[in-house]
């Protein structure tokens, strides 16, 4: 199985200060901690960076937002990935959610041998947007209709494809859900994973 992972590191992120990427967690910037999860499964791994310049390790490619695509929240950084994929299979993941189980990463891309889509939910929740893997062709043409049509949401393009959704015992099997599906926002946030077991 061949795959592309998508790292999205190209939010504005006001509420954390701007530069979310580079922020520390336990001796290594959130965008380390998201690609120690994706380079042991991806054959190729890009940085979608929107238009910041980041310092990447060899054999990472940085991908900016495409023209006319710019800053339209993690669908530009999902369009930037998925355009620039050498790949069918594809792993689109945020830089902020550390806690992130490299199993649940590979479940979700196992997924895929009979769906164009997979990702997570938790209780009382639609769904989560990222992580979410996808098949190329078919999530490109949806993510680009709906930028074009000025829609921004993710979700319910995940809903539109054929899906799989990992939830209750099936997720949490991989460890205690709400953890493995949080992303960190704001400096309280941080400062409070920083000092927690």
């Amino acid at each position: 199985m061949t795959v592309t992972a998508v790292v999205l590191a190209g939010g504005l992120a006001t509420r954390m200060g701007g530069e979310k990427p580079l922020l520390t967690l336990r001796g290594r910037t959130l965008l380390e901690h998201a690609l120690a999860l994706a380079v042991p499964l991806a054959q190729q791994v890009l940085v979608a960076g929107g238009r910041r310049d980041l310092p990447l390790p060899p054999g990472v490619a940085l991908v900016p937002d495409l023209p006319g695509m710019q800053q339209r929240g993690p669908l530009s950084g999902i369009l930037a990935g998925l355009s620039a994929a050498s790949h069918d299979r594809v792993l689109c993941l945020s830089c902020d959610m550390p806690w992130l189980s490299p199993d649940l990463l590979a479940c979700l891309l196992a997924a895929l041998d009979r769906h164009d889509c997979a990702y997570c939910t938790l209780p009382g929740s639609p769904g989560e947007p990222l992580p979410v893997a996808l098949r190329r062709e078919p999530a490109l043409a949806r993510v680009r209709e709906s930028l074009r049509a000025g829609n921004n949401r993710v979700l319910p393009l995940w809903r539109e494809l054929k899906a799989r959704v990992l939830a209750g015992p099936e997720l949490a099997a991989f460890g205690d859900p709400a953890l493995l599906l949080r992303n960190l926002n704001t400096p309280q946030e941080l400062a409070s994973a920083e000092q927690a077991d």
